[in-house]
């Protein structure tokens, strides 16, 4: 769009100001000046006329303008830009003419442009009050545009912990509505609250967001027995193993109990352990070992004793199994801790001791210091000390970090280690470095680590990576484990989202992997070229990859020699439905990487995850082959595990396994086993702050007391078909019950008027009990009663109209007031059954009229409507003479 700034004829010109490209942002006000130029000798008039386009309005009048005689005038235009505008180009269109001659003078177009504004709204649409348990309940959400501009929107269901993001794509001031399906857990024991909840944040603009959700209450559906002890759900099972990975076949037993629960809520101490045996330490039939160990949690204190991992830092001691005992005490900002550990999968340790402290500042900074104290079984000692922490002051980035120092054999060595995170809307990066020395003491030695990455999103649709990753790491694991291959990473990627559910990805790498053992199975470089898809469609995934490039062989017998690699991975993903998900997966590596021949280069499985309800879940895993470079873990070729939940508490489980051994690469082992659990809850202590509440509701002569809602402390319960209900869990102390009755029919209330004071007392069981019944009805009538003298000589009839008077019941709990109406009429509806006094308040009768009873006692019954009649007498005043 061109820009005129000049337009006139002779010595009459129009022109624009300012030069720049004007900007306007929806529902503000702009200024624009225009300089009229008369260069004659006399004044002139000039008319303007002014095109605006759509959303644009202007504020200023100035059809007409005076510009005297060899002059310049400046006139400012005032325009609105309305909040709906869409983004774009615009032109503005002033036209001067000379009025006087009516003719043109000339006409400029002033090219403005409408910049976005974003603007999204989130709500609730459609979502229930309360639902009982078992139930699938709907909620429904609206997520509309505000924005002057076509948005792409990533939407964020919460449920129940669970996230899921959708990719919408709306207009200007378009909506959609999201439907999300809850199922509540069926076995609940007691009142529970839950909540779904949506947040919405515009791709273009990802600070601008909105953010909804609704809560519902769900019920217990079926009826919960009340216990007065705090219980702990103890699972208890028999084991019985198979496997041949001594080459022949051989049977082994186990037992194993576990558990954990709270022992005291009001305190909120919390304890676990587990138990199991007999000790099978070399007999590996199992595949595991012996373990007994329990575990204390509580506000200010944590304890350990037995089998466990104990932990100072990662650079000292990041695992080691063991048995031994830990305590830890937190004092408001202040924790002191000490544990010792007598390894038990290390064969070079006797024994581990550790004291620390440490110092938390709100979560913006926290310091830990620590000493431990190694025995080794040549009764040599290390020491170590070690100064750790981490800090977040400021919302974009926090940093964690260690130094340690060891001293061991008259030599101190140490080692260090850094993790920083930067994290803005656009950009991110993270750097991770570790350094340890050659004879470091602890748990790392002779080791370098670094992990670092930056990611950009520079454009609406485009992302750009660079990571570098470098694993040199010589870790003092349990003899379960074992080290990764040293490996170095250099990878730049670039993904484009062609929409929400598909993208494309391409890039560049450079890795290079060294086998740690003595005779090496592989050590090469690979530089490689990489593109890749990612698309959904509904249940429907794919990825798929595919990478060329050139192997650089390092082992011995070919060393530098470059070969070609192409690699190339097909995964697909179906949600049959929401208990059935399948996996599949297919591999080609193609190159001379290592040593070793004879290998297969095309890899392939699937998993298959089944889960039907509650009761029973299946998991089926295969795979035809690893590469050679995870040769020294486990790898799983077949996999097949089953659990049935007969009953509550009784659960038989089965599994066969067929894997590759640690640090083999054709050393299989078929494994079965067969499992019983019986879960039990064993009574640990009487409940302190609980209680519970039953009660019934009585019928006495009312349509319904099936469905009638109670609520206390928060807890909803709704009576059954005999007006029973039952609260088994309420807070200790003086609540109020509220009931609401209205499904008991019309015209019911209780005999006894709420809300009910009730007294819960620790680990027992309150019993209430209320009648709903019909009410009654009172009405009534002001009777006047005319005085028989009215009409007789030396009277003076009553004149004066009687207004409304006050009318009063009350049984002495409840006191309710009417005025009479304009005829004199009164009624009382929805009275409780019972003894009413009725009184009339003489407030209101004039001058000339006598209350003869002003209160009554009526007796009212179920469903009873008793009349009133309220007699007022007319006295007519007698005229006295007196005497001259």
């Amino acid at each position: 769009m061109s820009l005129v700034i000049y337009a006139g004829k002779g010595d009459l010109e129009i022109q624009l100001v300012n030069n720049n490209k004007i900007e306007l942002n929806p529902g503000s006000n702009s200024n624009m000046a225009i300089m009229l130029v008369n260069n004659t000798d006399s004044d002139k008039e000039f008319q303007l006329k002014i095109t605006t386009p759509d959303g644009l309005s202007q504020l200023t009048d100035y059809s007409s303008v005076i510009v005297e005689r060899a002059s310049k005038k400046l006139k400012i235009f005032s325009f609105y830009v309305n909040e709906s505008t869409g983004v774009g180009d615009y032109s503005i269109g002033i036209e001067a003419w000379d009025k006087l001659e009516n003719s043109k003078i000339g006409e400029i177009q002033i090219p403005v442009y409408v910049k976005p504004q974003y603007a999204i709204l989130t709500s609730v649409m459609k979502a229930p009050d309360y639902v009982f348990s078992g139930d699938t309940l709907s909620v429904q959400f609206m997520v509309q545009n505000l924005s002057n501009t076509k948005v792409n929107i990533e939407a964020t269901i919460i449920n129940a912990r669970i996230s899921e993001t959708k990719k919408l794509a709306l207009d200007p001031g378009s909506s959609v509505f999201i439907g999300v399906f809850v199922t509540t857990e069926k076995d609940i024991i007691q009142y529970t609250r839950k909540g779904v909840s949506l947040s919405a944040t515009i791709v273009e603009s990802p600070e601008t967001t909105s953010e909804t959700s609704c809560v519902f209450d769900v019920i217990p559906s079926g009826k919960i027995k009340f216990d007065s002890y705090n219980r702990i759900p103890t699972k208890i099972s028999g084991l019985f193993v198979t496997n041949n990975q001594t080459g022949e076949r051989l049977y082994g037993y186990m037992f194993d109990i576990t558990g954990s629960g709270t022992i005291s809520y009001r305190k909120k101490r919390e304890i676990a352990f587990h138990f199991r045996g007999p000790n099978r330490q070399g007999n590996p039939i199992l595949g595991q070992t012996d373990e007994y160990n329990i575990k204390y949690a509580s506000p200010h204190s944590k304890a350990a004793i037995g089998d466990n991992s104990y932990t100072l830092t990662d650079l000292t001691e990041g695992s080691r199994s063991g048995r031994g005992l830990e305590y830890e005490h937190t004092l408001k900002k202040i924790s002191l801790g000490t544990f010792i550990n007598f390894p038990r999968f290390y064969p070079n340790l006797q024994r581990v001791a550790a004291v620390y402290g440490g110092y938390t500042l709100e979560k913006k900074l926290n310091i830990k210091l620590g000493y431990l104290n190694k025995l080794f079984v040549t009764d040599s000692a290390a020491q170590l000390f070690s100064l750790s922490g981490g800090a977040s002051p400021l919302k974009w980035g926090d940093i964690k970090f260690e130094y340690a120092m060891g001293m061991s054999n008259g030599k101190t060595t140490k080692a260090y280690s850094t993790d920083l995170r930067v994290h803005f809307s656009r950009y991110r990066m993270f750097f991770a470095y570790t350094k340890a020395d050659q004879d470091f003491p602890g748990y790392l030695s002779n080791s370098q680590y670094v992990s670092s990455g930056v990611n950009a999103s520079v454009f609406r649709k485009v992302d750009l990576t660079l990571n570098y990753n470098l694993n040199h790491t010589n870790i003092a694991l349990d003899t379960m484990y074992a080290n990764a291959p040293f490996s170095s990473n250099l990878s730049f990627s670039a993904g484009y989202a062609i929409n929400f559910n598909h993208s494309l990805n391409i890039g560049a790498s450079m890795r290079s992997n060294e086998d740690m053992s003595l005779k090496k199975k592989f050590n090469y470089k690979e530089y490689t070229a990489r593109i890749g898809l990612r698309s959904r469609i509904n249940r429907f995934g794919i990825n798929a990859y595919g990478a060329m490039g050139k192997t650089e062989n390092l082992l011995p017998l070919n060393v530098g020699e470059l070969t070609n690699v192409i690699n190339a991975n097909l995964s697909m993903q179906y949600n049959v439905n929401k208990s059935i998900f399948v996996k599949t997966f297919v591999s080609y590596m193609g190159g001379q990487q290592y040593l070793t021949g004879g290998l297969t280069n095309v890899f392939y499985g699937a998993t298959i995850d089944a889960n039907w309800g509650s009761k029973v879940k299946v998991l089926f895993q295969y795979q035809n082959g690893y590469q050679v470079e995870e040769y020294y873990r486990d790898r799983s070729l077949l996999g097949l595990q089953a659990s049935y939940l007969m009953h509550r508490n009784h659960e038989v489980a089965m599994g066969v396994d067929y894997d590759l051994r640690k640090n083999s690469l054709n050393n299989t082992v078929l494994s079965a086993s067969l499992k019983y659990t019986y879960t039990i809850n064993i009574p640990v202590a009487r409940k302190e702050d609980v209680g519970g509440l039953q009660g019934r509701i009585i019928n006495h002569g009312v349509d319904n007391i099936e469905g009638i809602l109670l609520t206390l402390a928060g807890n909803i319960v709704f009576s059954d078909k005999k007006g029973e209900f039952d609260i088994p869990f309420v807070k200790t102390g003086t609540h109020f019950l509220f009931m609401d009755n209205s499904k008991s029919g019309l015209n019911t209330i209780a005999e006894t008027p709420g809300p009910y004071k009730i007294d819960i007392l620790p680990g027992e069981k309150t019993y209430f009990e209320v009648s709903l019944t019909k009410s009654g009805k009172i009405t009534g009538t002001i009777v006047i009663e005319e005085d028989e003298n009215k009409d007789k000589k030396g009277f003076i009839a009553v004149k004066a109209k009687l207004d409304k008077l006050i009318i009063e019941v009350n049984n002495g709990i409840e006191t309710y007031r009417v005025f009479t109406n304009q005829d004199g009429t009164f009624g009382f509806n929805d009275l409780r059954p019972g003894t009413w006094k009725l009184i009339v308040y003489d407030r209101g009768i004039p001058a000339g009229y006598q209350l003869l009873t002003n209160e009554y006692n009526i007796n009212l019954s179920s469903a009873e409507i008793k009349n009133v009649e309220i007699a007022i007498r007319k006295i007519s005043r007698k005229i006295k003479f007196q005497k001259s």
